[in-house]
């Protein structure tokens, strides 16, 4: 892919295991590939199970200020009003939130794709009796640090919720299969990320990649690409909706399986030294796919 000859490429990426570390959370393997998409101004775009919070204290650390994509698919972050503004003319009756910003600047606007938490929590909290678990909104926040490697204060960002619940599964392999077939019953959407299981509602990361790519196109008025990076089970459904596919190994699972993903790419560096591997190999003229 020649970024001159197409000029409209969007990068859509996971965070953690595949931009950002998964034992120590640091991007530092991805900064200068980081440093060249910016100078070329092509956004790079979270698409994450983490919070807006989160979202927000990573972006401001990496000097990044595109629209964010939070709980696995559930709601698209507009930091910039202007943009949010054009964006809510061009994606109709979908549901907005205007929702504080950690720097009390101006607030971000945020079009809600799945559903609320408590409706989640109401359909969710009596599988408990069937089930054993723990919901990571929750958790006393030293379980939730022991479980992740956060510290207390990325840990409560972690558990600022507000459209999915990833739990800590304490059951049998084989209760998990009827625990899945029940949370499908209610309508929800159960996903496998790096670390948690994530229940949501009707909403997915390829969905809110979608959604967010034809938001470009109808704003600029021209075609936009789509890469998509991520390293889970969480990121197949974006991962299939791109344009050109990559999956990031992990150091602390296996890929997830991936058959029917066409054009995909594999990385051969794990996290983000992976990330910058696959994206510097897109970005440079006369590379062709591998599978």
């Amino acid at each position: 892919m020649n970024t001159e000859q197409r000029p409209g490429l969007l990068i859509f990426t996971d965070l953690d295991g595949t931009l950002i570390d998964h034992y120590s959370y640091s991007a530092d393997a991805a900064l200068g590939t980081l440093a060249e998409l910016q100078a070329l101004k092509v956004p790079v775009i979270f698409n994450t199970s983490k919070t807006i919070d989160e979202c927000q204290s990573l972006a401001s650390e990496l000097n990044l200020d595109c629209p964010f994509i939070v709980e696995n698919g559930s709601a698209i972050c507009f930091p910039d009003q202007a943009f949010a503004e054009q964006a809510r003319q061009v994606m109709g009756s979908a549901t907005w939130q205007s929702i504080e910003a950690l720097d009390d600047d101006q607030p971000l606007s945020v079009c809600v794709l799945g559903a609320e938490l408590a409706s989640i929590h109401e359909q969710l909290m009596p599988l408990q009796s069937s089930f054993d678990f723990l919901v990571l909104s929750m958790t006393d926040v030293d379980t939730v640090c022991e479980l992740t490697g956060l510290n207390k204060e990325q840990a409560r960002k972690a558990q600022q919720r507000r459209y999915s619940e990833p739990l800590i599964w304490r059951d049998s392999e084989p209760s998990l299969a009827g625990f899945k077939k029940q949370v499908a019953a209610l309508g929800l959407t159960l996903l496998q990320g790096g670390r948690f299981i994530h229940v949501l509602g009707p909403s997915d990361k390829g969905r809110a990649l979608q959604a967010l790519s034809a938001c470009y196109r109808d704003i600029y008025q021209k075609p936009f690409e789509t890469v998509a990076l991520g390293d889970s089970g969480n990121d197949l459904a974006m991962l299939q909706a791109a344009d050109h596919p990559v999956l990031i190994r992990s150091p602390a699972h296996a890929l997830p399986t991936h058959n029917n993903i066409k054009n995909l790419r594999i990385s051969q560096s794990t996290g983000p030294a992976g990330w910058a591997e696959c994206i510097s190999e897109l970005i440079q003229p006369g590379n062709k796919q591998r599978g």
